[in-house]
């Protein structure tokens, strides 16, 4: 799901409203240690939560289709809550940017459905001394196909 991060990235990114000293980036390959990157007030980071398929109860053979969801987080690692680049703002600045985004790059036999992806979780993850963590998360509708391979 490594390009469906990068497609919210990137979208995120090239927003004309994304205020500056803001690093967006995916979330790293190895456990983090949560910072702000030098010269940057916030950074938001991606990633894949995971999906959920509901089981196919319509028997075809040769071809399964499961409807479900796929799950993303955004995670705000911002320095003020209200200051500056503060975590209120670039929380619903992300919600502007993402709401009904329907990505094509999604791995082989997905497809993404209408409305695009949903906010349907804003929490605070919690605080260290100096860096507030706060997190949404966001579904999306979508279709798995799989032909058999016999």
């Amino acid at each position: 799901m490594e390009a469906l991060e990068t497609a919210i990235v990137d979208r995120i990114s090239n927003s004309p409203d994304l205020p500056s000293q803001v690093a967006v980036l995916s979330w790293s390959n190895k456990p983090l240690k949560v910072s702000v990157p030098s010269g940057n007030t916030a950074a938001i980071l991606v990633r894949f939560v995971g999906v959920q398929l509901q089981a196919s109860d319509t028997p075809n053979r040769g071809r399964l289709v499961q409807s479900g969801q796929l799950e993303v987080e955004t995670r705000f690692f911002v320095k003020t809550l209200r200051d500056g680049n503060g975590a209120y703002d670039l929380m619903f600045f992300v919600q502007r940017a993402l709401s009904q985004f329907l990505p094509t790059d999604l791995e082989a036999n997905y497809s993404a459905s209408l409305p695009g992806l949903q906010m349907v979780d804003c929490q605070l993850i919690g605080n260290d001394k100096t860096i507030w963590d706060w997190g949404q998360t966001y579904t999306l509708p979508i279709t798995y196909t799989q032909r058999s391979l016999s």
